[in-house]
């Protein structure tokens, strides 16, 4: 067998990154989860209310994050283990600008 094959076949740490990417495979699969109930809340709620709700807009940005960082990790883009093994990475609501209504001029194209 090739040395350098065999180095890497024992390597410890890759088996230890195999475990982790495998419970944040699974971390990913419920936050994906969590992510979908609070679009579904936040439609309803701005459906009856006729407004968002900023601590769930904060949450589901921070949710969005977390995905961000776990994929990260799980396509070798960052050796850093996403939180809880990092600081949690808060998220505050994007300010959106007015979208532009469109007229009919801009259907005639």
């Amino acid at each position: 067998m090739n040395p350098e094959l065999k180095k890497n076949l024992l390597n410890a740490d890759t088996y230890k990154r195999l475990a982790f990417m495998v419970i944040f495979a699974i971390v990913y699969g419920i936050v994906e989860l969590v992510i979908y109930a609070v679009a579904i809340a936040q439609f309803f709620i701005l459906l009856f209310k006729g407004e968002l709700n900023v601590e769930l807009k904060t949450f589901g940005g921070a949710m969005a994050t977390y995905l961000y960082d776990i994929t990260r990790f799980l396509v070798f883009d960052t050796e850093h283990l996403p939180f809880p093994f990092e600081p949690w990475k808060y998220s505050t609501p994007a300010q959106e600008t007015p979208s532009k209504e469109p007229n009919d001029d801009d259907m005639s194209a």
